[in-house]
């Protein structure tokens, strides 16, 4: 970037005499070399006061911008001149020669000129009109329409001499090379600030107008033509003189400006100081004058000046110190309001404050007190705490200045001001403590201005979203949408926002990689005092990791985590849909449950992985061979249910059950083991058998109890004899548990003997139910029934 005032600092001088300066009497310099760096250094920006808006009229696309308006604003002017004297010299040259041009012509003519006219004024025109709002692109595009304009107009004055003078005399030659001559320097002059502004009309103008004269019969008309050529490269080389100096020139003049701008804010201090000096000098004139006509009123009038003065040191809390450093005596105003003690003279200036100031403070005040003594620094200022009398600690400001010195050089006397800012310390405190969490918070924080544009962001924001501050400052946040199409959802927030006051919602927002992700973002509006809103404070935070949860626990919700299978819930669902579906369009559908026969035994002894893995080989198998199937679903360990839906008959469900039992009862190979299970399949008939849910899921498993009892790997339909014959198992199983508990077993011990000694070598244990109603009950009752309620441990140990 440029930066013309580079180099051009102010630097403030003091007068250390004998009394102090009055306050504000500093005097102001500039550096004699400052203006040689500002036409050396470019591209510097160390200077502290320079802010980012004066940057940015320092770069070099400002600069351009400038110098590119100001020219198309001197070549439109010139324009505007150059036509009134070609006018005035084609009219003149028109008029001298009306005998001996062709006036039929000269209507036309004047009338295409005067319409050219007014086209380059109406360009002129919408130029002006857009003059503030042109970036520097538009500048390009407007220098353009102006060299065509200029060269068709360069043409035009050609052609009309071309058409109107015949060459044919001295006079006719003089006149000709006069018109030239003039078109030439006028424009030469006019558009010296673009030089090609003068090409584009020069060369045109001239280059037909020689060339003819150089392919003319007449006598002596190529020298007229070679000295139009001449004449052309003389103005060139002039011209393009005159344009470096008025670049260089509007380049001074802007950079001047920068400068200026850059000194406005002090002189404006210097005005206001001078200001205040002149009404104060006008005032103490007052003073005197009143004082000499009347004493007694002057002696009253600074009573009250002194009475005023005091409340106000009351009211702003500001004391005011006067320390005799040549006999140590101090003399301190609000003493015991700013401090809390009675004293208000004490000796010493360092002496009675060193035992109150905080141990960490103190060498910075001195250190404070000593570089002022030495001429280091022009004035004294420190910052420290000092012990209330409270109890509490209150930070407090000094300011001074030596006022007086001995005949030995040294500081005699110093004054200056003691003010708390026990207010302000805890303001910093607080934004630091603020500007901490900003940056340290996991939250993505952002602050945009009244017009949604980001002035900051934390590092949580840059972590997240992956741009930096050079990527987001200044955009806004429009810019950074994922979808285009999601103008309407911004225009909502800000209506909320101006309205409302905040907004809160989840968005889709999209990485600087590219990759999309949601996330929930709240956003809050700043006003001031007024009510007008001044910035927007927003935060968010990605949701991809929760949106990925509720994902998985929707799945773990409705689907079997081990075999993908449709979970209980989830077919639930399904069978209720089947049945509305069913009900609404008179339709029938097949509810069938299918229990794994001996996975119990396998899945104890070979364990839980061969007993899932096995499971995951069956629930493919089912899928495999039961696609049309409406749903497929994994109820419990070792039970699986499906809807078979369109009106299926007994004959193809039969047929399905067929194709199942033999599937799953295939030999499965799972870690070096052949395992074969077998499916006992229960099926129910909607609406035939049941038009409810419960009652269908009882009636399938009724139908599946029955076919496991009758040996499993087999089908059956459910009926209602099966019901009654449930009830019975569910009685036997009761009474089972009982009989246990009651010891209604017996056993009972079969001989075992052999024929070569006939004698009896061992004997077989047999178990016997002695029901209390029923009498003696065989074990082919009750033991496929304890086999399937887990009692044949409760038996086997009973008959060890």
């Amino acid at each position: 970037c440029l930066h013309p005032w580079h180099g051009s600092t102010l630097t403030k001088t003091t007068t250390t005499a004998r009394p102090a300066p009055i306050p504000g009497k500093e005097r102001y310099r500039l550096r004699p070399d400052a203006n040689a760096e500002i036409m050396q250094e470019h591209n510097l920006l160390s200077t502290p006061q320079i802010t980012h808006e004066r940057q940015a009229k320092l770069s070099y696309s400002w600069l351009n911008a400038r110098i590119s308006t100001e020219q198309l604003k001197l070549l439109h002017q010139g324009s505007l001149r150059m036509i009134i004297i070609l006018g005035i010299s084609l009219s003149g040259v028109i008029l001298l020669l009306w005998n001996s041009i062709n006036t039929s012509l000269v209507l036309p003519i004047a009338a295409w000129l005067a319409t050219l006219g007014l086209l380059r004024q109406a360009l002129a025109s919408g130029f002006l009109r857009e003059a503030q709002d042109t970036k520097p692109d538009g500048h390009q595009k407007w220098l353009l329409y102006f060299c065509m304009s200029t060269a068709l107009s360069g043409a035009s004055f050609a052609a009309a001499i071309l058409l109107l003078m015949p060459f044919s005399t001295f006079m006719d030659l003089a006149a000709t090379q006069l018109l030239l001559t003039i078109a030439l320097l006028s424009s030469a002059v006019l558009f010296s600030c673009y030089l090609p502004a003068f090409i584009c009309f020069s060369l045109p103008s001239l280059l037909p107008v020689s060339l003819s004269l150089w392919m003319n019969p007449v006598p002596q008309t190529d020298i007229w033509a070679f000295i139009q050529v001449i004449l052309l490269g003389v103005v060139l080389y002039c011209a393009l003189y005159a344009h470096r100096f008025s670049l260089k020139s509007l380049e001074r003049r802007f950079r001047n400006q920068a400068l200026s701008d850059l000194l406005s804010d002090e002189n404006r201090k210097v005005r206001d100081t001078q200001k205040e000096l002149e009404e104060t000098h006008a005032g103490l004139e007052q003073m005197v004058t009143e004082r000499t006509r009347e004493l007694s009123e002057t002696t009253e009038a600074l009573k009250n000046s002194e009475h005023r003065l005091s409340q106000a040191l009351d009211a702003s809390r500001l004391g005011f110190w006067d320390w005799d450093m040549e006999n140590e005596q101090i003399y301190h105003s609000h003493f015991k309001e700013l401090f809390g003690y009675d004293t208000e003279k004490l000796s010493g200036f360092k002496g009675h404050l060193e035992p109150l100031i905080h141990t960490a403070d103190a060498p910075r005040v001195r250190k404070a007190i000593i570089a002022h003594l030495r001429h280091k620094t022009d004035q004294y200022r420190a910052r420290y705490r000092i012990l209330h009398a409270n109890g509490s600690w209150v930070w407090v400001e000094d300011s001074g200045q030596v006022v007086e010195w001995n005949d030995k050089g040294r500081a005699s006397r110093m004054l200056g001001t003691r003010r708390d800012i026990s207010l302000e310390m805890e303001h910093e405190r607080q934004t630091r403590l603020a500007l901490t969490l900003f940056q340290s918070t996991s939250e993505a924080i952002f602050v945009l201005n009244a017009r949604f544009r980001f002035v900051a962001i934390n590092k949580a924001f840059k972590e997240l979203t992956g741009y930096s501050n050079d990527d987001i400052i200044n955009k806004t946040i429009a810019d950074f949408q994922a979808d285009a199409g999601n103008e309407e959802l911004y225009n909502q927030i800000g209506s909320s926002l101006i309205e409302q006051g905040r907004y809160e919602g989840e968005l889709i927002e999209r990485r600087k990689d590219g990759d999309t992700y949601p996330i929930w973002i709240q956003i809050s509006s700043v006003r001031d005092q007024g009510g007008r809103i001044t910035h927007y404070v927003g935060m968010f935070r990605d949701l991809t990791e929760y949106k990925q949860t509720e994902e998985r626990l929707t799945y773990l919700a409705n689907f079997d985590p081990l075999t993908g299978l449709a979970n209980r819930n989830r077919f639930r669902e399904r069978l209720y849909e089947a049945i509305a579906y069913a009900d609404a369009k008179q339709q029938s559908f097949a509810l069938i449950t299918i229990d794994l026969d001996r996975f119990k035994q396998i899945n104890e002894s070979l364990g839980h992985e061969v007993g899932d893995d096995l499971l995951q080989q069956v629930s493919r198998r089912l899928m495999q061979h039961t696609s049309h199937a409406h749903s497929v679903a994994r109820l419990a360990a070792d039970e699986f249910s499906l809807i078979i839906d369109n009106n299926p008959s007994q004959k193809a469900i039969s047929a399905l059950g067929e194709t199942i039992v033999q599937a799953v009862s295939m030999p499965y190979r799972i870690n070096d083991h052949e395992l074969i299970i077998g499916a006992s399949i229960g099926v129910t008939l909607f609406p035939d058998n049941a038009r409810e849910l419960q009652t269908l899921i009882s009636q399938a498993d009724m139908a599946m109890a029955q076919a496991k009892y009758l040996g499993g790997n087999n089908l059956q339909f459910y009926n209602k004899n099966l019901q009654s014959a449930s009830k019975e198992r569910i009685a036997l199983e009761t009474s089972l548990r009982k009989a246990i508990f009651n010891g209604e077993l017996e056993t009972y011990y079969q001989p075992k003997m052999t024929l070569a000694g006939d004698t009896i070598t061992k004997a077989e244990a047999l178990v016997r139910w002695n029901h209390p109603e029923e009498g003696l009950i065989t074990p082919g009752r009750f033991i496929s029934i304890a086999e399937e309620s887990s009692l044949i441990n409760d038996i086997g140990e009973f008959v060890m």
